[in-house]
């Protein structure tokens, strides 16, 4: 009962999470321009790589570290973060001007070296809200969750007044980096410390190194579709794009979050009991399955009027591109399944290789779309690349670790022919009649999920 109510306590601060960033998305997209919408991308564009490049999975190692109750495992960690909090504010420095480049907006280099504080700033958080994780005890780390939304939302309204245009983006983004840095230490049991432990630091760099060149990797897998699209369409262009990327991210991301942080404690422990480990992985395969076909489901019915009652009708020219970008964001989902349940036996590169293979996708997709000028096609290329990434994610974790994936694979490939028609009576007008066998396919498949839905929440 203890982890129920853990699980919905998890749960309803990363729904509350994704509110505030719907509710902060929305005012942002209401006030400015397309255009100026999406200068504000590539802000955030830019906030994502720094999330890939500063974490290095350590708060992860706090998580499923045997010892990291003790105290000098925290204060290496928190050694090894300023290290790269630094140096990654020193990197992004030297990276402002070949990412206006990139994006062709080239007059804004003084604003990418500006947000060089970010990683500066977090580099000084204090990672012990994980450490309580491990206890059960989730407070501070929802605490670490909310606070810095609820701060970057209430620093829109007078950012706007006092800038007018992107440059409320950066003081929004600059806001919610010093809440963060606050709270983080505020709501710590034990304080800030920096220590330089050898043998931590090499455990860290082996559970880390896969993770950190993934984090990169899957910056540019998230993110390389909008980058095509800023370097061949244009701003405005990204501003409505990004704008329905972020519809379709932000709920499978919540999602993501919420299984990570539920699943890996009870993985973890289950590191000593195949047959324990194997009925969890089946069983969240199930459910993910599920998830994503009631995702890409909803956004067929809901995207459009979500798109221009909330958004704006400046927003429209985006909405035929919700259901595949709902259906690539789904699968993205699904290969977080192996990859969790390597992660709950330390076995970090799972996501590494599979990015490595969706990441090939990427200069396909940019070749797609200077052929053909068309966002479509640049999809389609993009999800075929999802589909192989986690397909192989599978293979991978069983040569590995041994977990057996038949299941996992069979129920992928009723999920996504069952999310295939879907999108094709979206977006093609097929006969609804086939959404019928397609769905009796994939109730059968995923069966077991419904007669043992409690294999899941054992501890």
């Amino acid at each position: 009962m203890r982890w129920i109510r853990s699980g919905m306590l998890v749960f309803g601060a990363n729904i509350a999470d994704s509110l505030i960033v719907l509710l902060r998305n929305i005012v942002l997209a209401r006030l400015l321009s397309v255009q100026d919408f999406g200068i504000a991308a590539t802000f955030s564009i830019l906030l994502t790589l720094m999330d890939a490049a500063q974490t290095a999975g350590l708060n992860r190692m706090i998580v499923q570290a045997p010892d990291a109750e003790e105290k000098r495992m925290l204060d290496s960690v928190h050694g090894i973060q300023v290290v790269l909090g630094l140096v990654t504010a020193i990197v992004l420095l030297a990276a402002a001007w070949p990412y206006a480049a990139a994006m062709k907006t080239g007059s804004l280099v003084w604003a990418y070296a500006l947000m060089a504080v970010v990683p500066a700033a977090r580099a000084f958080c204090n990672l012990d809200s994980f450490r309580q994780q491990r206890q059960g005890r989730f407070l501070a780390t929802i605490v670490r969750q909310l606070v810095p939304q609820f701060v970057s939302l209430a620093a829109i309204w007078p950012a706007y007044l006092l800038m007018g245009d992107y440059r409320t983006m950066l003081i929004v983004i600059m806001a919610q980096q010093v809440a963060l840095l606050v709270v983080t230490n505020f709501f710590a049991t034990q304080r800030f410390a920096i220590r330089f432990d050898p043998e931590i630091s090499g455990r860290a760099f082996r559970f880390g190194w896969p993770l950190f060149v993934n984090g990169l990797l899957m910056f540019f897998v998230t993110n390389g579709d909008r980058m095509i699209v800023s370097n061949r369409f244009g701003l405005t262009t990204l501003g409505w794009f990004s704008l329905a990327f972020m519809l379709t991210m932000m709920p499978t991301t919540m999602i993501a979050r919420s299984l990570q942080t539920l699943m890996l404690p009870s993985m973890a422990k289950a590191q000593a009991d195949p047959v324990r480990l194997q009925r969890q992985n089946d069983q969240l395969a199930s459910l993910v399955m599920l998830i994503m076909v009631a995702f890409v489901g909803a956004m067929a019915l809901l995207g459009e009027p979500i798109l221009v009652h909330i958004f704006g009708e400046k927003f429209r020219p985006a909405e035929p591109f919700l259901v595949l970008l709902a259906i690539m964001q789904g699968i993205r989902l699904v290969r977080a399944v192996p990859a969790l349940t390597a992660m709950a036996v330390a076995e970090t590169k799972n996501p590494l290789y599979t990015n490595l293979l969706r990441g090939a996708a990427i200069p396909v997709a940019f070749g797609v779309a200077l052929a053909t000028g068309d966002i479509y096609w640049m999809l389609v290329t993009g999800i075929a690349g999802e589909v192989v990434s986690a397909l192989a994610a599978g293979w991978i974790a069983q040569r590995m670790i041994g977990i057996g994936t038949r299941h996992y694979a069979i129920s992928l490939c009723a999920a996504l022919q069952l999310s295939g028609v879907i999108a094709g009576i979206s977006l093609l007008h097929w006969n609804m009649v086939l959404l019928v066998p397609s769905l009796a396919v994939f109730l059968f498949v995923t069966r077991d999920f419904w007669l043992h839905a409690r294999d899941l929440l054992r501890r």
